[in-house]
């Protein structure tokens, strides 16, 4: 069995370094303030904790607690609610995977100090409606563009720009894959306050550029095929997961995927006392020159990825499989991966590590504990949500022999 990657990386790692060396240094945060017309933007490496700062920011001088979530998505957002000392309130998402103001309606809406708009492989939610109930009632909309940015929707207006502050997950295998996150805030009252909340990032040392290029180099080679492969099957004869001690994002060492490192308690959902632990000694650290060289390539060949990405995802749905249901995503998106739904109920072990072996991944796991909650359509997913690789790593004779198994697997 050849083990292919879900993600590949999507920059040259030489260009990095011949540009770092002989070009002028890189400026990623006024980048990112011109193209999301925002007030200021703080970059850390580590995209949890940099979340929970931003969270945190959100509540000086304000004493409401809750903030609403998508009951589906990544465990790691929860995380960063409860490392922010708030309380997580989970709605349901609709039948087609997306966030929209009806999954507001039976909320008491006093107590919510924001809406986390997250935007789930791409599907991207009502955000004009979301940003119309959180200025009514006096909350703040965080738009999440971890699966989105250097997106547009329909009117050309880049997503990343509705929310009151938008939160950019940069870890590995998503749009810009150097690791950590950046806090963008849209108002003078957020900038003022992320000044306060992260004066401690903007006061560490920087890592040093020879340690960033070999982690960058470490993720770029580790995203081959050859190496991956390599890597599973290492893991397949029961050898050590090195991954974790070599990740870029520092909040994923050491993280247990089966549980989300969250606890049900009662009603309530928790973060395990190890891992609060743990990532409470996280001190976040502003990018160095390489990872913002290696940011600006990826945004400078933004035309060409998002070109071949979605003719990737043209390859995929000619291919008509039945069973298999394609998610909205906007036409002038950068996908990251091909958001679908697989109903696997007839499928074996076998089959489905098949399946993750081709790069085709379920999205998250029915054992964390919001799959328990009362939300149907978030528990569907969780059931059946699965991406299909679309990166540059594959090519169409790829996704044909891909589609081919998936026929043959499906009843």
């Amino acid at each position: 069995m050849i083990f292919s990657p879900p993600a590949k990386a999507s920059f040259s790692w030489w260009s990095i370094v011949f540009n770092h060396f002989f070009k002028p240094k890189a400026d990623f945060n006024k980048v990112l303030e011109q193209r999301l017309g925002a007030k200021a933007v703080w970059v850390g490496d580590s995209w949890v904790p940099m979340l929970a700062e931003g969270l945190k920011s959100l509540r000086l001088g304000n004493n409401k607690t809750k903030v609403v979530l998508p009951a589906y998505s990544c465990n790691e957002f929860v995380k960063a609610i409860l490392l922010a000392d708030l309380e997580p309130l989970f709605v349901d998402i609709v039948e087609n995977g997306k966030f929209c103001l009806p999954s507001l309606n039976d909320l008491d809406p006093s107590p919510v100090l924001a809406v986390l708009a997250v935007n789930t492989s791409g599907v991207v939610g009502e955000l004009d409606e979301i940003l119309g109930w959180a200025n009514q009632y006096g909350c703040y909309l965080v738009e999440d563009a971890g699966y989105t940015f250097l997106g547009n929707d329909a009117a050309g207006k880049p997503l990343g720009s509705w929310g009151h502050a938008t939160i950019i997950n940069m870890s590995e295998g998503k749009i810009i894959p150097c690791g950590g996150a950046a806090w963008v805030v849209r108002t003078d009252e957020l900038a003022e306050k992320g000044i306060k909340q992260f004066v401690p990032l903007e006061s560490t040392l920087l890592r040093t550029n020879t340690r960033e290029a070999i982690h960058l180099a470490i993720y770029k080679f580790g995203s081959s095929r050859f190496v991956y492969h390599l890597y599973q099957c290492l893991r397949k004869w029961g050898l050590a997961d090195w991954k974790a001690a070599l990740t870029t994002e520092p909040s994923r060492v050491g993280e247990n995927y089966a549980t989300g490192d969250l606890e049900q308690h009662g009603n309530a959902i928790r973060l395990s006392e190890t891992h609060r632990k743990q990532l409470e000694n996280i001190l976040p650290k502003p990018w160095n020159n390489i990872r913002q060289t290696c940011a600006l390539q990826v945004m400078r060949n933004e035309f060409k990825l998002k070109q071949d990405r979605h003719l990737r995802m043209q390859w995929w749905r000619a291919q008509q499989l039945k069973g298999i249901h394609f998610l909205p995503i906007p036409p002038d998106a950068m996908p990251v991966k091909c958001p679908v739904l697989i109903d696997c109920r007839g499928f074996n072990d076998a089959q489905l590590k098949e399946l993750a072996a081709l790069g085709i991944k379920k999205q998250y796991p029915s054992t964390w504990p919001m799959y328990q909650l009362d939300a149907p359509f978030s528990r569907l997913f969780y059931e059946q949500a699965y991406t299909l690789p679309v990166h540059e790593g594959i090519c169409l004779k790829d996704i044909e022999a891909y589609a081919a198994v998936l026929k043959n697997m499906m009843p």
